[in-house]
């Protein structure tokens, strides 16, 4: 009886252990398909990596190429601010050659046309390219250049070996795409700036920005801004404050094709209008962050505080000289129409400085000037106009009409400052600032050129109020007492370099249909054109030349348009 037994349970074990068998037959049988595919898997990522970073590299390598087309020079030496449509078309043509030499195509590749469609698309050998330029998903000159090419997954093709897998029409297979964008950019080069930050307005607890204030103000008709060379840049917004008269043309601003209007806020807001002098309103661009003052230097001669180390002092009587018969003669035929000529020297003129006669000018011998208790000009300023001398350096303090201390020159006949008028042989040097040597007891000095990092002249500059500023940032403060630049000129407003005011609300205005001679640089919080004229300004260096960058636009994660 137990033998039976025994026999029963025997043949139960083997029939367990038989089953266990095959069932782990079946499960090392799905494990090894699997790991198969895991390891295709692998294999592909792997592959697609390479794939890709090598695809990269030969579109970023290719973008670059054609955008160093988009920043031709002129035949003055100067970059060019607009990309013509030829230039566009070699930019194609460069990148296309760039592609045939990295991915192969050899002399097997097809001839970019003289002028390629755009975009372009083309076949090198497996690959599919497309290049597009000019491209429209950033604001500068642009070439996008995009690679694909047929890739064979190798899971895809294990999946097919599987029975019911459905590969009649063959394994699936992979078309990786990469878009670079080289952008080929002109940085700001700007001839006009204003600091003045936006302005908050605050309702139930909510604070939304309306642009209560402006800072960059065109107004009365007939008054056009012509931005002839170089960017500009606002921290609010702009606004051509037409009048309500029928007459004349409306108020405008103009900047010259190829340049930019940089603004942290919006540009404009309802109730407010940009009207372009012609054309459509200029590109704008639309900044992360504030525009910062640049923090130009003053001469330390008014840094220094009393008693102005090392700089003479001088009443308008004493100051004034006889202007040497040389310069006098130079000075009659420039402008026949000022019978009376005073010279005067660089130093701190305690008193107002006044040109109240229409027929009397004052010409600046080189170098800096402090006029603590302003200056007043009816009729002829000028000063720098010789070139391979010093310019001139004008520091005001920060004041309004009502303190004193201001800049009138509203009723000046002409305004003449570092314009090289007289000889213009060659370029006209930053003016010499008065420092206190550090031995100092033997009262001699040594001098440090006044000029901006670019190597601008600064010809007017304002001290500024730092309650507008933290460190250089700007911030909203009372300005008030900050209206010392009112700079005009019936005649001739001819200033070149600088006229620096970072927290001055400066008025630039004529009474002429037409003005003559342009302005330089202007900084300021705030600035207003206006008397009916055309004014012209431009960047007082040469433009720069343009920098090649690869655009974020399509790096990878970035939704590529």
């Amino acid at each position: 009886m137990r033998t039976r037994v025994h026999f029963l349970r025997d043949r139960a074990m083997r029939h367990r252990n038989d089953s266990e068998r095959g069932q782990v037959i079946v499960i090392f049988a799905f494990s090894a398909v699997a790991l198969l595919l895991i390891a295709g898997l692998v294999l592909d990522v792997a592959r697609v990596y390479t794939v890709l970073r090598y695809q990269r590299s030969v579109a970023d390598a290719a973008a670059l190429a054609g955008a160093q087309d988009l920043q031709d020079v002129s035949t003055s030496g100067e970059p060019l601010v607009s990309v013509s449509p030829g230039d566009y078309s070699r930019a194609i043509c460069d990148a296309y050659a760039l592609l045939v030499s990295r991915l192969g195509g050899g002399s097997s590749a097809q001839p970019c046309p003289s002028t390629p469609p755009n975009p372009y698309s083309a076949s090198i050998g497996s690959y599919a390219v497309t290049i597009t330029s000019p491209y429209t998903g950033v604001a500068n000159p642009a070439v996008k250049v995009s690679i694909s090419q047929p890739f064979s997954l190798t899971f895809g093709n294990l999946v097919c070996l599987l029975p019911g897998s459905q590969c009649s029409a063959g394994a699936p297979v992979w078309h990786p795409a990469i878009a670079s964008v080289a952008e080929s950019i002109a940085a700001p080069q700007y001839a006009l700036v204003t600091l003045q930050p936006p302005e908050p307005h605050c309702s139930h607890n909510t604070c939304t920005d309306e642009n209560l204030t402006k800072d960059l103000v065109v107004s009365g008709s007939n008054t056009a801004l012509n931005i002839l060379k170089g960017d500009v840049g606002s921290n609010t917004s702009a606004d051509t404050n037409q009048t309500s008269s029928s007459t004349g043309n409306p108020a405008c601003i103009g900047v010259t094709a190829g340049y930019y209007v940089d603004h942290y806020d919006d540009l404009t807001v309802p109730g407010q209008t940009w009207t372009a002098c012609s054309g459509t309103p200029s590109n704008g661009r639309q900044l992360g962050g504030l525009i910062n003052d640049p923090a130009y230097m003053y001469p330390s001669f008014v840094m220094t505080g009393s008693p102005y180390e090392g700089a003479p002092q001088y009443t308008q009587a004493t100051g004034a000289t006889s202007c040497d018969q040389t310069l006098l003669g130079k000075l009659e035929a420039l402008l026949p129409n000022v019978t009376t000529w005073t010279c005067y020297q660089p130093g701190v003129y305690t008193d107002n400085f006044q040109v109240t006669s229409n027929t009397a000018g004052a010409y600046l011998t080189p170098g800096p000037y402090y006029f603590p208790a302003g200056m007043q000009i009816g009729g002829t300023l000028a000063g720098g106009l010789v070139g391979g001398q010093q310019g001139v350096d004008l520091v005001f303090n920060e004041s309004n009409s009502t303190s004193g201390g201001t800049f009138k020159g509203n009723n000046a006949v002409n305004v003449l400052l570092n314009t090289c008028q007289i000889s213009c042989t060659a370029d006209i040097a930053p003016a010499q600032d008065w420092v206190q040597e550090s031995s100092g007891s033997s009262g001699s000095f040594s001098g440090a050129k006044l000029e901006t990092p670019q190597g601008f002249l600064l010809t007017i500059e304002v001290l500024r109020d730092n309650s507008c500023f933290s460190g250089e940032v700007p911030q909203l403060c009372a300005t008030s007492s900050d209206a010392t630049v009112n700079l005009g000129g019936n005649g001739i407003l001819n200033v070149g370099g600088v006229i620096y005011g970072p927290s001055d609300n400066m008025q630039i205005n004529s009474a002429n249909t037409v003005q003559n001679g342009t302005v330089g640089q202007v900084i300021s919080y705030t600035v207003t054109y206006t008397g009916q004229a055309t004014l012209n300004q431009q960047y007082p260096g040469s433009v720069g030349n343009r920098v090649l960058r690869l655009s974020t636009v399509c790096s990878p994660g970035a939704s590529c348009p």
